[in-house]
Parts: structure tokens; sequence; C-alpha cells
């Protein structure tokens, strides 16, 4: 019995490894198509929420080739390659608001996705970039932190 003690922990670990699945689904319940309000902060919704609403913030393309590099002027853009994934991160309004969309390197597919405002809760998408990765400003962004 005493032995059961240590498998629980084990099992439960298990399990909240294989909670998500590649279809949108987290622990067998949908993951919300747009942004919101969550409980608790940051909140993971579909990347479908990311490339819902063309010409919105935040968007996404659902590959790399539809990126728009050319720099609006309330947009400030940095790009960037870490592992297999390159990303491209639009800074605008306040400081600190910004939203990135990041592809796999190899086929330009969209992956993941993060949106961090100043007046909502972080959300994000999919894979994410390791707290290692730089990116290079494309054109000038008016944010002094990113």
């Amino acid at each position: 019995m005493r032995h059961f003690a240590y498998l629980v922990p084990l099992l439960a670990g298990l399990a909240l490894a294989y909670g998500c699945s590649d279809d949108g689904t987290k622990n067998g319940s949908q993951l919300p198509t747009s942004f919101g309000d969550c409980a608790s902060p940051p909140c993971e919704v579909a990347l479908e929420a990311f490339t819902n609403n063309p010409g919105t913030i935040p968007y996404c393309t659902s590959t790399k080739d539809g990126v728009d590099l050319s720099c609006p002027a309330a947009t400030g853009a940095l790009t960037g390659t870490c592992g297999d994934y390159w990303a491209v991160r639009y800074v605008y309004g306040f400081p600190g608001d910004f939203y990135e969309c990041i592809y796999d390197a190899g086929t330009g597919l969209l992956v993941g996705a993060k949106w961090s405002p100043d007046n909502h809760p972080t959300q994000f998408a999919g894979e994410q970039l390791p707290a290692s990765c730089q990116l290079t400003p494309v054109c000038d962004v008016s944010s002094a932190t990113l």
C-alpha cells in the first residue's frame, strides 16, 4: 500500500502531460476560438483565435509567406529564428503591448501565437518561443522594452 502513494503523483503527472491534444482540445474540452477575459491568466485559446479576423489586432496569417513586414506607422516589428521557429512580433499602442506569430521554420505554417495587451490578460495558442529567444527589429519600434 505504501508504494501506491508514490504511484498517484506519477499518474497525475502523466495525465497532465497528455491532457492537451493537437486538435484544439485541452483535457477533453474545446479551447476558446476568440479572445476574452479569463479567470486565471495567462489564457490558452485555440490557434484559430489569432487567424479569425484579418486586419485586426492581434492577427496572424496562417503561413509565413503572408506576413506583412511593411511596418505601418503605429506598429513596429521584430523577427527572428529560434530553433525550429521563425517569429514576428508586432509592437503597438502602449509600451508593452505586442502580439507575436510563431511559424515552423521549415514548413512556414503558423504553429503558435501570443498576445500581451496592457488591458487584458495575456493569451496564447500552440507553440511558444523559448525565453532565451532574441528578436531583431525590422523597423522602428517606439516601445523601449520588448
